[in-house]
């Protein structure tokens, strides 16, 4: 275990030094930092996902890495399978070491996070088939149409519906404790439908979907209504924005007890630095007793220290039942990203968590490649 937090605290140290020799950037932080909506760079107008070709061939390739394609190298990235029909994948795994300090043993193994592989078919200009199959049963399956007045847009399958930060860290408290992301990333696709208003400054949507199932099959009447709103502000060389999101999921047929969620949302970006956080609110209609209330925050710091490189540091928090006194469970991390070409990332992750079933310390080594 020892041996295998030095090899890890070293290879910590060799990106920090590197770094400090003098433009990174992951969703949600860079369309904080461009003021852009996340539809810039991915089909999905609510962010996540395929990438367009801007995305997969101009922004992986010039702005993200250390070592930027020349534009004259840039059509040999070329993902389309045919005129209309397009192929990508994201792909992340990492080891971990942990050393607990109320556990009998430590731990280290390795983890595959993520594994999703894109297929986008385009009928038209404004409208496109996405499939998405993830790792461990998980699947986004949908058609999206822009060709709606407005600036609107909607969206009918299984999806993840909008609400708060979809931060690229699926273990983020404020995507695991509400339900749209969990330690191995599972859990948040449902199958309905959403609409919405996206433009470059305001973005609102509301969706009506299952709601969390057991199966394929929905068996209950219980339906869940997600909404978010979003508004993003530029002043001189900040860029600002602030949101809000709330959900109703009842899951009818003596099922799990209903949930309600109500959070807010912000980001500001200013020069290097870019910071996100969120905090939600959570009611449970626990069967037989009174409404158990909680709440939980993520914050995320990021600074650019050059063109490849970035630091950043986070803190989660959870409280369960507002009582103060027990059951929390908080969070605290710092790591880098090091983007040496455009379609790798490596970050290697100091951590510290504490809840009432462990606590300790874990080194960690993220490898992310997409396309």
């Amino acid at each position: 275990m020892n041996k295998a937090f030095a090899a890890l605290a070293v290879l910590y140290l060799f990106v920090l030094v590197l770094s400090l020799s003098g433009n990174t950037y992951a969703l949600p932080e860079y369309g904080v930092r461009y003021g852009q909506s996340c539809q810039l760079c991915h089909y999905s107008v609510t962010g996540a996902g395929a990438r367009t070709l801007y995305g997969a061939q101009f922004f992986s390739y010039t702005d993200l890495p250390a070592n930027p394609l020349d534009f004259s190298e840039i059509g040999e990235i070329n993902p389309m399978i045919s005129d209309n029909l397009q192929a990508g994948f994201d792909f992340r795994t990492f080891y971990y070491a942990y050393d607990e300090n109320n556990l009998e043993a430590d731990q280290n193994s390795f983890l595959t996070m993520q594994g999703d592989i894109y297929l986008t078919w385009q009928p038209g200009d404004r409208t496109i088939v996405a499939f998405d199959k993830g790792l461990r049963n998980t699947f986004e399956a949908y058609v999206q149409t822009q060709a709606l007045p407005g600036a609107m847009a909607a969206k009918m399958g299984r999806f993840m519906p909008n609400y708060g930060w979809r931060f690229t860290d699926h273990t983020a408290y404020v995507r695991q404790f509400t339900g749209f992301g969990g330690t191995q990333g599972v859990g948040g696709e449902e199958d309905g439908f959403e609409i919405g208003h996206f433009d470059e400054r305001w973005e609102l949507s509301a969706a009506v979907t299952n709601g969390p199932v057991a199966g394929p099959v929905d068996g209950n009447e219980g339906k869940a209504f997600t909404s978010r709103i979003a508004k993003r502000f530029h002043f001189s060389d900040m860029g600002l924005t602030l949101g809000g999101s709330y959900r109703y999921a009842e899951f009818g047929n003596g099922g799990a007890p209903n949930r309600r969620l109500a959070g807010a949302f912000y980001g500001v970006s200013l020069g290097k630095l870019t910071l996100l956080g969120e905090v939600d609110g959570i009611l449970t209609d626990e069967a037989g007793s009174s409404t158990k209330s909680g709440y939980v925050a993520t914050n995320l710091l990021r600074y650019d220290l050059k063109k490849g490189v970035a630091a950043h540091t986070s803190f989660d928090y959870y409280e369960p039942d507002l009582d103060l006194a027990s059951g929390q469970f908080w969070r605290g991390r710092v790591g880098f990203d090091y983007t040496p070409y455009g379609y790798v990332t490596l970050t290697p992750i100091l951590e510290y968590s504490s809840d009432p079933t462990y606590e300790g310390l874990s080194a960690q080594f993220h490898v992310r490649l997409w396309y």
